[in-house]
């Protein structure tokens, strides 16, 4: 896809028109979506909408992989979280959410990773009382209008079988 059509596409699903034009970009038109001229632009689609992953936020994630010693591909971002979920890690991966300060692109993808995680520990019903109640809390405290479309699409795709996690939010 060429910069131009990835530029009119979001540019269509947001209803938003340029004002200094779609070949100028780095205008930033809300804190959410940020075009450069310099750098390539990645196009991912998570429920319907088109949301510009920056060159940077690979760097990002691969810094996560490391920190949290998973492999890192950056083919699998758009699904990292639910692809590298361990239900064993649950609060691993709340305690890394909480004691770090990650970008806003990582607090997507570790908040999936934690849902999915949660998911794969409900499953395989080792979710016990006390970490039912973490979970809860943290989702509670931390699911905000920035993560809340995690929480609505784990509700979504709810499945008593697949996806159990759906009925527990």
């Amino acid at each position: 896809m060429s910069r131009s059509f990835c530029h009119a596409l979001l540019y269509q699903d947001l209803n938003i028109q340029s004002k200094s034009g779609m070949a100028n970009g780095g205008v930033i038109y809300d804190k959410r979506y940020i075009l450069n001229k310099n750098m390539d632009d990645y196009i991912s689609r998570t429920l319907n909408t088109h949301i510009l992953i920056e060159k940077d936020s690979y760097l990002l994630l691969e810094e996560m992989c490391s920190d949290l010693g998973i492999h890192y591909d950056r083919y699998d971002a758009q699904d990292w979280g639910i692809i590298n979920a361990d239900a064993k890690r649950v609060e691993e991966f709340i305690n890394y959410f909480m004691e770090n300060t990650l970008h806003r692109t990582q607090q997507f993808q570790v908040f999936e990773l934690i849902m999915a995680s949660y998911n794969e520990a409900m499953l395989e019903r080792i979710d016990t009382e006390v970490l039912k109640k973490i979970f809860l809390e943290f989702v509670r405290i931390y699911n905000n209008e920035k993560l809340d479309i995690i929480v609505k699409y784990w509700k979504s795709i709810y499945d008593e079988e697949i996806f159990p996690l759906g009925k527990l939010l």
